[in-house]
């Protein structure tokens, strides 16, 4: 069991990252991160193979609103893959104010950390007469 306590460093080299393009629920991924403990001349590092989760975001339909009144975020992921005191955001404003499919990034934080960015799509359509 490895147990990462807080100011060791944790180093992703983001070239050994898997490709996750259409691996959503693909339990085997893991990607290897360089945990370095100790400074000085007790200083070592070691390698772990951390899991890595892919998750898809959910088509959102919303009505035209010329105030462009904002879609929940929540509403384009699951918010049940994350943790409980996870808040999500768009990265963007989601321009509600004319029909179509406007492609929206969910970013999911804990505190002040991005735990991941999400692709989705906020589908914008004419409100019923």
């Amino acid at each position: 069991m490895l147990l990462l306590l807080k100011g060791n460093e944790k180093t992703v080299d983001e070239t050994k990252i898997p490709e996750t393009t259409e691996k959503v629920g693909d339990n085997t991924l893991t990607a290897p991160v360089t945990v370095t403990y100790g400074s000085g001349d007790k200083k070592r590092e070691e390698t772990v193979n951390v899991p890595i989760k892919v998750v898809k975001g959910y088509p959102q339909i919303v009505p035209v609103d010329e105030g462009k009144k904002q879609p929940s975020p929540e509403d384009s992921i699951d918010s049940n893959d994350y943790p409980e005191d996870a808040t999500f955001e768009y990265k963007e404003e989601v321009d509600t104010s004319t029909p179509g499919d406007k492609k929206v990034t969910v970013v999911v934080k804990q505190g002040d950390k991005v735990l991941v960015e999400v692709p989705a799509t906020v589908r914008v359509v004419e409100k019923l007469s």
